[in-house]
Formats: structure tokens, C-alpha cells, sequence
């Protein structure tokens, strides 16, 4: 029951839903097609749907194993919510896009928020995209790829460098 309880604890169902709807709303605003702005706001139902229904479930293990500890009545937890890939490459491609003076080289590619000097980092050794080592340790127990180009990415904090 204590890893169902963790698993509640650390989502926060507002707050993601809030940074997906920014990603849908920034999708759309440099998206000049009505097919993305119509399949952007699909995804972010489907995305809604997908992280109230992964919510239910942890809840309803926590129900179940504190009326009984038998873990037969246990359910499988679903995939945990995330866009589709279609979403994801659209999203790039679009962000891509965006003159490169709007985002510098020091600008977090998830939180957006500028880098200070004194932060830990993280750079993709594939596409050298950098982000704040908190930002893609969160984006990377979910994902497990850069979430610029999607290429395989081990989190720093689960598995540190040797020597």
C-alpha cells in the first residue's frame, strides 16, 4: 500500500494538467493548421481522460488494500498518461520553428524558465539540448527519452555516472 500511497502523493493531477494544456496552447498558437489545432485539443482530452482514470485506479488499490491486504484484488495500473508520440514530434517540429532568439541556449527546453549559473544541468549527449537536471529527472522516470528528440536518456539521479 506505502508505493500506491507515493505514487498518489506525487501526482499532482492540476498541475499536470495545466503544463499540458500550455503545451496544447503553444501548439496551436504556432500551428497555423486547423487539422493540429483540432488533433492538439484531442490529445489533451485524451491526456485529461488518461491521468483522471490513472488517478482512480492508485486510489482504488489504496481502497482495496486497506480493506483487505490480499493484493488479488489489486488492479493493473495503467500506462502512466502521456501524449502521443504524433503530439510530441508536432510539437517539436513547431517549436523548432520559433526563432531562436525567442529561446536561448540557457532556457530550460521543459520548465522554460531561464538557467542560472549555479544550477545543475542536464545536456542530451544526441541533440545537446539542456535542461535543469530537476526538470528532466521528473520528465525522465516517465518518458526515459530527451523530450526534445526522443532519443533514449537514463535519469543522472537513478542511474549516476560512474567514477
Amino acid at each position: 500500500m506505502d508505493s500506491f500511497q507515493r505514487i498518489k502523493d506525487s501526482i499532482d493531477i492540476n498541475n499536470s494538467l495545466k503544463l499540458a494544456k500550455e503545451m496544447v496552447e503553444k501548439l496551436i498558437s504556432l500551428s497555423n493548421r486547423p487539422q493540429i489545432h483540432q488533433f492538439a485539443n484531442y490529445e489533451f482530452q485524451q491526456y485529461e481522460g488518461k491521468i483522471t482514470n490513472y488517478s482512480q485506479v492508485v486510489e482504488l488499490n489504496i481502497q482495496n488494500l486497506k480493506k483487505s491486504s490480499d493484493i488479488s484484488s489489486i488492479c493493473p495500473l495503467p500506462e502512466f498518461p502521456s501524449f502521443s508520440d504524433k503530439f510530441m514530434t508536432e510539437y517539436w517540429s513547431e517549436m523548432d520553428k520559433k526563432p531562436s532568439i525567442e529561446l536561448s541556449d540557457s532556457e530550460c527546453y521543459i520548465c522554460f524558465s531561464e538557467m542560472k549559473s549555479d544550477e545543475k544541468i542536464l545536456e542530451c549527449e544526441h541533440c545537446k539540448k539542456i535542461t535543469h537536471l530537476e526538470c528532466a529527472s521528473k520528465w525522465l522516470q516517465i518518458h526515459r527519452s530527451c523530450g526534445h528528440c526522443r532519443q533514449k536518456q537514463l535519469d543522472p539521479n537513478e542511474f549516476p555516472a560512474l567514477g
